[in-house]
Protein backbone atom coordinates (compact mmCIF):
# COMPACT_ATOMS: atom_id res chain seq x y z
CA UNK A 1 0.00 0.00 0.00
CA UNK A 2 1.37 3.39 -1.01
CA UNK A 3 1.73 5.84 1.85
CA UNK A 4 0.47 9.36 1.20
CA UNK A 5 3.03 12.16 1.32
CA UNK A 6 0.36 14.85 1.27
CA UNK A 7 0.96 17.45 3.95
CA UNK A 8 4.67 16.69 4.38
CA UNK A 9 6.85 19.80 4.19
CA UNK A 10 9.48 19.45 1.49
CA UNK A 11 11.31 22.53 0.26
CA UNK A 12 9.07 25.37 1.34
CA UNK A 13 9.14 28.55 -0.66
CA UNK A 14 12.77 29.62 -0.17
CA UNK A 15 14.70 26.71 -1.72
CA UNK A 16 13.52 24.79 -4.74
CA UNK A 17 15.17 21.99 -6.71
CA UNK A 18 14.69 22.20 -10.46
CA UNK A 19 15.72 19.72 -13.17
CA UNK A 20 18.42 21.24 -15.41
CA UNK A 21 18.14 21.56 -19.19
CA UNK A 22 20.55 19.49 -21.27
CA UNK A 23 23.68 21.38 -22.29
CA UNK A 24 23.58 23.82 -19.37
CA UNK A 25 26.38 24.79 -17.01
CA UNK A 26 25.18 26.89 -14.08
CA UNK A 27 27.66 28.61 -11.81
CA UNK A 28 27.05 29.34 -8.15
CA UNK A 29 25.28 32.68 -7.49
CA UNK A 30 23.77 33.05 -10.97
CA UNK A 31 20.18 33.94 -11.78
CA UNK A 32 18.38 30.80 -12.92
CA UNK A 33 15.27 30.72 -15.08
CA UNK A 34 12.78 27.99 -15.92
CA UNK A 35 12.02 27.46 -19.60
CA UNK A 36 8.65 26.57 -21.14
CA UNK A 37 9.38 22.84 -20.60
CA UNK A 38 10.12 23.23 -16.88
CA UNK A 39 13.92 22.98 -17.05
CA UNK A 40 16.41 25.26 -15.32
CA UNK A 41 18.96 27.21 -17.30
CA UNK A 42 21.22 30.24 -16.90
CA UNK A 43 19.35 33.52 -17.26
CA UNK A 44 19.83 35.55 -20.44
CA UNK A 45 17.63 38.22 -21.98
CA UNK A 46 14.90 35.97 -23.35
CA UNK A 47 11.12 36.16 -23.50
CA UNK A 48 8.82 33.51 -22.02
CA UNK A 49 10.98 32.24 -19.17
CA UNK A 50 10.34 32.52 -15.43
CA UNK A 51 12.96 33.76 -12.99
CA UNK A 52 13.40 31.06 -10.36
CA UNK A 53 16.04 32.57 -8.09
CA UNK A 54 19.78 32.31 -7.41
CA UNK A 55 21.77 29.08 -7.84
CA UNK A 56 23.29 27.79 -4.63
CA UNK A 57 26.05 25.69 -6.17
CA UNK A 58 27.73 24.79 -9.43
CA UNK A 59 25.95 22.30 -11.69
CA UNK A 60 27.25 20.88 -14.98
CA UNK A 61 24.74 19.24 -17.32
CA UNK A 62 26.61 20.06 -20.54
CA UNK A 63 26.88 16.37 -21.42
CA UNK A 64 23.63 15.23 -19.81
CA UNK A 65 20.03 14.84 -20.87
CA UNK A 66 17.17 17.13 -19.85
CA UNK A 67 16.61 16.66 -16.11
CA UNK A 68 19.59 14.37 -15.54
CA UNK A 69 20.73 16.65 -12.71
CA UNK A 70 18.95 19.20 -10.55
CA UNK A 71 19.93 22.64 -9.30
CA UNK A 72 19.17 24.05 -5.86
CA UNK A 73 17.81 27.56 -6.27
CA UNK A 74 17.14 30.02 -3.45
CA UNK A 75 14.34 32.53 -3.65
CA UNK A 76 14.33 35.78 -1.68
CA UNK A 77 16.08 39.15 -1.97
CA UNK A 78 19.51 39.26 -3.64
CA UNK A 79 21.89 41.94 -4.85
CA UNK A 80 22.21 42.10 -8.64
CA UNK A 81 24.21 44.27 -11.01
CA UNK A 82 22.41 47.28 -12.45
CA UNK A 83 22.48 47.68 -16.24
CA UNK A 84 22.73 51.40 -15.48
CA UNK A 85 19.12 52.34 -16.08
CA UNK A 86 17.62 51.53 -12.66
CA UNK A 87 17.24 54.41 -10.18
CA UNK A 88 15.44 55.07 -6.88
CA UNK A 89 12.34 55.96 -8.92
CA UNK A 90 12.09 52.27 -9.81
CA UNK A 91 11.81 50.89 -6.26
CA UNK A 92 8.91 48.39 -6.00
CA UNK A 93 8.66 48.15 -9.79
CA UNK A 94 9.43 44.99 -11.77
CA UNK A 95 12.87 44.71 -13.35
CA UNK A 96 13.91 42.53 -16.23
CA UNK A 97 16.64 40.00 -17.00
CA UNK A 98 19.68 41.25 -18.89
CA UNK A 99 21.95 38.30 -18.01
CA UNK A 100 22.67 35.96 -15.11
CA UNK A 101 23.94 38.73 -12.82
CA UNK A 102 22.39 41.90 -14.28
CA UNK A 103 18.91 43.43 -14.27
CA UNK A 104 17.46 46.29 -16.30
CA UNK A 105 14.30 48.33 -16.76
CA UNK A 106 14.31 47.48 -20.50
CA UNK A 107 11.53 44.96 -21.09
CA UNK A 108 11.93 44.29 -24.82
CA UNK A 109 12.78 40.67 -25.66
CA UNK A 110 13.24 39.58 -22.07
CA UNK A 111 11.32 38.40 -19.00
CA UNK A 112 10.61 39.77 -15.53
CA UNK A 113 13.42 39.10 -13.05
CA UNK A 114 11.71 40.29 -9.89
CA UNK A 115 10.78 43.37 -7.86
CA UNK A 116 13.29 46.12 -7.08
CA UNK A 117 13.61 46.66 -3.31
CA UNK A 118 16.67 48.94 -3.11
CA UNK A 119 19.14 50.78 -5.29
CA UNK A 120 22.46 51.05 -3.47
CA UNK A 121 24.92 53.96 -3.60
CA UNK A 122 27.17 51.85 -5.82
CA UNK A 123 24.12 51.44 -8.11
CA UNK A 124 23.75 47.71 -7.44
CA UNK A 125 20.13 46.62 -7.06
CA UNK A 126 18.41 44.42 -4.47
CA UNK A 127 15.81 42.31 -6.23
CA UNK A 128 13.16 40.09 -4.69
CA UNK A 129 12.62 36.78 -6.42
CA UNK A 130 9.36 35.15 -5.33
Amino acid sequence: MKMSRAGNERTGNKIINIPVKAGEEILQAELVVIDENGYAKVAVAEANVKAAGISQKYVDNRNGEDGEVTIEVRRGAFVMENAGDITNRDILKPCYIKDSVTVTMEDTGTSVAGTILEVDKDKSVTVEFK
